[in-house]
């Protein structure tokens, strides 16, 4: 078995869903995530509490990107970026503010294949951008608006 299909298999999907895998938290490593992608949500379940799981809506989904850390491991980043809706103290509606998700991804420790971590983590940021709850037709108009900004700027999302 080649080391995509070993990928594959521990993150592979799960039944119902795209996708499935198991993450870390960015920042400290301790938290491990259960990540499942489907047509219309990104589920973070924390594996190490007790039913603590949020379900992201990718039609608030801007973007994602992966990218190799800043220390010499062979870990892996993946970030997913929201903008969902949500309720300020003193407004008279809903605002939308920027949720930034980071986890990351040690798959792989093997010393003859350092990308195969980046390679999944590429895998994950570019099934969230092609997801179908995504397409233009079904994404939200502010998230549009945005895209169509950020796209004139040189960056590129979807």
């Amino acid at each position: 078995m080649d080391e995509s299909d070993a990928a594959h298999q521990r993150n592979g999907p799960a039944a119902g869903a795209r996708m499935h895998g198991l993450f870390t938290d960015a920042d400290t490593g301790r938290l491990t995530y259960a990540l499942t992608l489907s047509d219309s949500c990104l589920t973070v379940q924390r594996i190490n509490s007790l039913s603590s799981s949020e379900h992201l809506d990718l039609r608030d989904c801007l973007g994602s990107r992966a990218h190799r850390g800043e220390r010499e491991d062979q870990d892996a980043y993946l970030c997913v970026y929201f903008y969902p809706n949500r309720r300020r103290w003193m407004a008279s509606g809903p605002v939308r503010q920027r949720d930034e998700r980071r986890f990351r991804l040690a798959l792989n420790t093997d010393e003859n294949d350092e990308d195969a971590n980046l390679r999944e983590a590429e895998r994950w940021a570019r099934a969230i951008r092609h997801n179908t709850a995504r397409r233009p037709e079904h994404t939200h108009g502010f998230v549009r608006f945005i895209e169509k900004f950020l796209n004139t700027c040189g960056f590129v999302f979807g």
